[in-house]
């Protein structure tokens, strides 16, 4: 039997409109419905990833570079070695369902993706030279 993945979206520009709390609690009723599932966190404030990992587990990651803006940073502008799997921390939930620990996995944000999105404009915004 082939696994089909399924891509669920939640984003708004928007603050206060409950993103980090559906995104959360989806995640944690797929999960408890016998899905395995990967939250990838694009929120530079980085809501979802605290919620899910905790302000410990959460400062370990980025500090380890195994964050959203470390592993884009690393294939748009570095030497691309940082493999995409390296990234994201598996059974990061503490929530459990019948006495089982939820499948849910994390690829973190951090404050840091705010910065890296200037950085990528910056250094992928060609010069006036270049255009030339």
């Amino acid at each position: 039997m082939t696994a089909v993945a399924k891509i669920i979206a939640v984003a708004n520009m928007k603050g206060g409109v409950g993103k980090t709390a559906t995104v959360v609690a989806l995640a944690e009723a797929l999960a408890a419905s016998g899905n395995r599932v990967l939250v990838i966190d694009l929120d530079p404030q980085a809501n979802a990833s605290i919620c899910l990992a905790g302000d410990s587990l959460l400062a370990t990651l980025i500090a380890r570079g195994a964050t959203i803006e470390a592993f884009l940073e690393n294939h748009l502008l570095g030497n691309k070695k940082t493999a995409f799997a390296d990234c994201i921390r598996n059974n990061v939930s503490n929530v459990s369902h019948l006495n089982q620990q939820l499948s849910i996995s994390l690829l973190p944000s951090s404050p840091n993706l705010r910065h890296f999105e200037q950085k990528i404009i910056h250094d992928l915004t060609p010069t006036q030279d270049e255009l030339v």
